[in-house]
């Protein structure tokens, strides 16, 4: 359609207001014989009423003489029954067709609507008792049509004025009103104390913010941040350690050095380490704890020359000790010669590799000599066997050794070694196999699963699976995985990143609500907009009610805007996405703005007021005050000052003295500003009527001109004044009838204290103020409807004592 939406909306409800709203608008009713004849039938059953007058008249104005058809019914014999009774199928008799020729002119109308004669009996009914189920079911009929067709094409005008949007804005509007309580989540009702653990990471997020982001080796920040609080849990410790790390088996090889060590300060007599504490001799140590026994060792282990050098070697190995490995090796060259193998040029080659791969060649090589030396059935080393599936990549459809991967680390560390991008075992078919086994197969601990989560770097798992056992943790580890740019947006919506951080939120959101803005700051690491953060942002502004501390404040004399911790933080959002300044400047003000209207929608007019004022909507935030404080001063009880101290109606009317007197240049012309100066001359008439100072009262609410006080005033004028009564502001027409109430009582007072005077000109001044009082009369006569009665009796009470 070529027209705008708007231009047809408007003409469509021009037209609904020419639509019939009673029955007299409606047009006359034309219906044929046949259906007049139906309902006449249908209505004698029910209808056995006498002859109407009214119905005489009516069929007298169509032309239908109703007396002289009953003399010629009356004249016809019939022949005699015990009862009366209607026989549809007999056929007319010959006075029923005589009485037809002699009314040919009426003849439909007299045989239907009056009278059916027949053999069988007769049937006669009142015309009016036909015509109004005929008028209700012409409105039915009416109404019918209205639904079907005039709201039919309003639903298709208002269907298509609007599809162009539905269809997407809706959602996003729908999704905008939720998406700041939905990050925030539910409030705490009962107070909770933060932990040293939570203060202490909250020290980090706070110094990351101050330094946008630019935090050196963060997670060992966090890391020190966790042991500074004085907690003692090593999976916790490990969770971080496993982050920080270069890759999962540097981590898990320095893990088990760091046991090893353990293990020999715990036995030194057994170990009997001895000697300068090289690599090899730690790990020669720790074998000898570990399997021998009294110069006994263990017989599932190969000794040459009385070595057990395949176990030094894969403990080296899965230490990490790589080339004190191959120097074994080297060392002991003629070992392996006498054996006829080849696996120390195999260990030479991946240790030289930097990936630690074999090339194709060598791969060959060691598979088929794999395939030689561990043959089902024959007796071999099993650490001997490990170390060629290590090098080698060899039996990949068995990759568990369980006579040498005897922990879930040991196993785990096996399973990093194994995978190749090049081979048929993958990191995604090992993190695969690890989300179906589940917890309850690799650890008996939480934070140990969360620690294999985080080295197989599937990052939205492993936080949604801690934030229940342990959020200071998951919303530590989200923000440094975020800050690093380790997690993704897609990992964030999948772990809801955002939730997480909101949520945290809670326990110190009305304490410490800067250190939530914080948090709630560090959302838009992982965000495609700024826009979830400011939802968030307004949401804990109304939530706190902390506009100061939040948004900012204005000083009480200059108006100056004094930051509040938000501002602080809009460089760092705008960092995260890039935004230039006038950018960062607008959303700055959208904040306090967007908090400041839905306030207002909640029905919280005193928040909205301080958040508009923020906003810098001066217009606003006057039309509010003017709300509220014409609600304020109507309720104040005559007699009494406005309140003062901290009582809102007090703050109310501060806040509106010093808008007048600060932003007057800027709200000139403002009809705003006009109905503010005015409740601010009824509270000054309010405060000298609560100190008996009647005269001066009286003048003040004289000048005031909201109603008529004048001696002088003709009734002309005073009509004409209440006239604009309809005009005045909701807020100047409800404090209308306590001024009129202040006004009489200040003129019976000061005629009473004129009357105590006994001064000459008395009788000339009480005259005046009688004639006041009675302009004041005539204005509250024209006027009384629009106000409670109760003040009209009371100011007829007052005008009494006058008499």
């Amino acid at each position: 359609m070529s027209r705008p939406y708007a231009a047809k909306l408007q003409e469509l409800l021009q037209a609904s207001f020419n639509l019939p709203n009673a029955v007299c608008d409606l047009g006359r009713i034309e219906l044929g014989p046949a259906e007049i004849e139906e309902v006449t039938h249908n209505l004698y059953k029910h209808d056995k009423s006498g002859i109407d007058a009214k119905a005489h008249y009516l069929l007298a104005a169509s032309g239908f003489n109703a007396e002289q058809v009953l003399r010629d019914i009356s004249l016809i014999k019939f022949p005699k029954k015990d009862a009366l009774s209607y026989n549809k199928s007999s056929a007319p008799s010959s006075g029923t067709k005589q009485l037809a020729r002699t009314n040919s002119n009426n003849s439909n109308s007299s045989k239907k609507l009056v009278s059916t004669i027949s053999d069988g009996g007769i049937q006669t009914s009142s015309t009016l008792a036909i015509v109004e189920p005929l008028v209700k079911e012409s409105m039915k009929r009416f109404d019918d049509y209205l639904v079907k067709h005039v709201h039919s094409e309003w639903n298709v005008e208002k269907l298509t004025s609007t599809e162009s949007k539905s269809s997407e804005n809706s959602v996003v509007v729908i999704e905008k009103e939720d998406l700041g309580s939905r990050i925030l989540g539910p409030q705490i009702n009962e107070p909770v104390n933060m932990t040293p653990v939570m203060r202490a990471y909250g020290e980090v997020v706070t110094e990351l913010c101050d330094k946008r982001l630019e935090v050196p080796d963060l997670i060992n920040r966090f890391l020190d941040a966790f042991r500074s609080s004085g907690s003692n849990q090593s999976y916790t410790n490990d969770s971080w350690r496993a982050l920080s790390s270069s890759s999962p088996t540097a981590f898990l090889e320095q893990q088990y050095r760091e046991y090893i060590d353990h293990e020999i300060n715990s036995h030194r007599k057994g170990a009997k380490l001895g000697g300068v504490p090289t690599c090899f001799n730690k790990i020669k140590a720790f074998v000898n704890l570990k399997y021998n026994n009294n110069g006994e060792w263990d017989r599932k282990l190969t000794l040459i020359n009385k070595t057990p050098i395949w176990t030094y070697l894969y403990y080296l190995i899965r230490a990490g000790y790589y080339k004190d490995a191959l120097q074994l090796v080297l060392e002991r060259k003629d070992i392996f010669e006498t054996m006829g193998s080849t696996f120390a040029v195999f260990l030479k080659a991946w240790v030289d590799s930097p990936t630690h791969q074999l090339s194709s060649h060598y791969t060959v090589m060691i598979h088929s000599e794999y395939l030689q030396l561990f043959r089902p059935g024959i007796k071999f080393d099993p650490y001997k066997q490990a170390l060629y599936k290590l090098i080698g990549k060899c039996d990949l459809t068995n990759k568990n050794l369980p006579q040498v991967a005897v922990t879930t680390e040991d196993w785990l560390w096996l399973q990093f070694m194994l995978i190749s991008d090049e081979s048929q075992y993958t990191v995604n078919d090992l993190r695969k196999y690890i989300l179906e086994i589940g917890m309850s197969h690799l650890a008996d601990d939480s934070y140990k699963y969360f620690t294999i989560l985080v080295l197989l770097k599937l990052y939205p798992e492993a936080l949604s699976f801690m934030k229940t056992k342990d959020e200071p943790l998951a919303v530590h580890f989200a923000i440094c995985l975020a800050a690093t740019h380790k997690l993704t947006i897609e990992d964030a919506e999948k772990c809801n990143y955002m939730e997480l951080l909101g949520h945290y939120t809670r326990a110190f959101r009305q304490s410490t609500p800067n250190l939530a803005v914080d948090y709630i700051t560090l959302i838009a690491l992982c965000t495609k907009g700024p826009e979830p953060c400011y939802e968030a942002l307004q949401q804990l502004i109304l939530e706190t009610g902390r506009f100061s501390d939040l948004v900012g404040d204005r000083a009480a004399f200059t108006d100056e805007i004094v930051p509040g911790s938000i501002e602080k933080r809009m460089e760092v959002i705008a960092s995260c996405h890039k935004m230039n300044t006038p950018s960062h400047a607008a959303y700055l003000s959208c904040i306090p703005r967007e908090a400041a209207l839905k306030a207002k929608k909640e029905g919280n007019i005193v928040d909205a007021i301080l958040l508009f004022r923020l906003a810098g909507d001066s217009t606003i935030v006057l039309e509010l005050v003017n709300q509220q404080l014409g609600i304020l001063l109507a309720g104040v009880q005559l007699g009494q000052k406005v309140p003062e101290s901290t009582s809102t109606a007090y703050e109310i009317l501060q806040l509106a003295k010093n808008m007048m007197r600060i932003d007057r240049n800027a709200l000139s012309g403002s009809k705003s500003k006009a109905v503010c100066l005015q409740l601010l001359d009824i509270a000054d008439c309010i405060d000298l009527f609560a100190g008996n100072l009647w005269q001066q009262c009286l003048e003040r609410i004289s000048d005031t001109k909201l109603i008529v006080l004048s001696a002088n005033a003709t009734v002309d004028e005073i009509c004409s004044i209440s006239e604009q009564f309809q005009l005045y502001d909701e807020s100047i027409s409800r404090n209308i009838p306590n001024l009129m109430v202040m006004a009489m009582t200040c003129i019976v007072n000061t005629v009473k204290d004129i009357q105590k005077s006994n001064s000459q000109n008395s009788s000339i001044v009480l005259s005046q103020y009688k004639e006041r009082a009675s302009n004041c009369m005539i204005y509250a006569g024209l006027i009384q409807f629009k106000m409670p009665r109760t003040i009209f009796w009371k100011l007829t009470q007052l005008e009494s004592q006058l008499a």
